[in-house]
């Protein structure tokens, strides 16, 4: 997907919703609002999740305020959310979210991978974050885990050395093949560690779990 740089001559875009009586309602069905002021963004994040059969797309906004009033609109289950937007940043939407105690699952999507960044988002109530460039490889699954299972840190979470070493490594930036030549395993092993580990954190890529391990100081 190509996540363009914006366009100033791009007209607003208005809020889009279903009309009621357009929407399946069944038990499984996630319901999505996205919020991005790049129109392409929203149409090629909503042409992947229209790929499925268990997410749907219910409303567009192209700013934090038209965010929050399709949120008390439709009462989505996942707001997939911009942090760079007019009118009302991303940041302050989720605050506000927060706030208010809004029912709904909040997803960023950003440009930066920076740990400190990711985690004041989490501690303003956002429940997962993907970097644009992990959004093809991730968005299914990022949201469908917002959706059923939000709350990690009600786990108890026991980790091995080697885990726990893992995950240092991970936070200092190191790729994998550094990581596996520096713990001495193979890289069949090194992934089994990463797939238990990001099952244990509930996490949605790299860079959530190790915000995830922070959280919960096992790092």
């Amino acid at each position: 997907m190509n996540f363009d740089a914006y366009n100033p001559s791009e007209k607003p875009v208005h809020i889009r919703s279903l009309k009621a009586g357009e929407l399946d309602t069944g038990n499984h069905l996630i319901r999505v609002v996205l919020a991005d002021d790049h129109a392409r963004v929203r149409a090629g994040i909503r042409s992947m999740l229209d790929r499925t059969d268990d997410i749907l797309v219910i409303g567009e906004a192209s700013n934090g305020l038209e965010a929050l009033q399709l949120i008390e609109e439709l009462s989505p289950d996942v707001l997939v959310l911009d942090i760079e937007m007019p009118v009302m940043n991303g940041l302050q939407v989720a605050q506000k979210i927060q706030n208010q105690e809004i029912p709904v699952q909040v997803l960023v999507l950003s440009a930066y991978d920076d740990t400190e960044y990711i985690s004041s988002m989490l501690e303003n109530g956002v429940a997962g974050f993907l970097t644009k460039d992990e959004v093809p490889k991730l968005l299914f699954r990022a949201v469908r885990g917002v959706a059923f299972d939000p709350n990690v840190d009600s786990r108890h979470m026991t980790l091995t050395s080697h885990e726990v070493e893992v995950l240092r490594l991970l936070a200092g930036k190191r790729t994998p093949q550094e990581i596996a030549d520096t713990l001495g395993l193979s890289e069949d092993n090194l992934n089994k560690h990463l797939s238990l580990l990001t099952e244990k954190f509930n996490a949605k890529s790299p860079v959530d779990l190790v915000v995830l391990a922070r959280q919960a100081k096992v790092i």
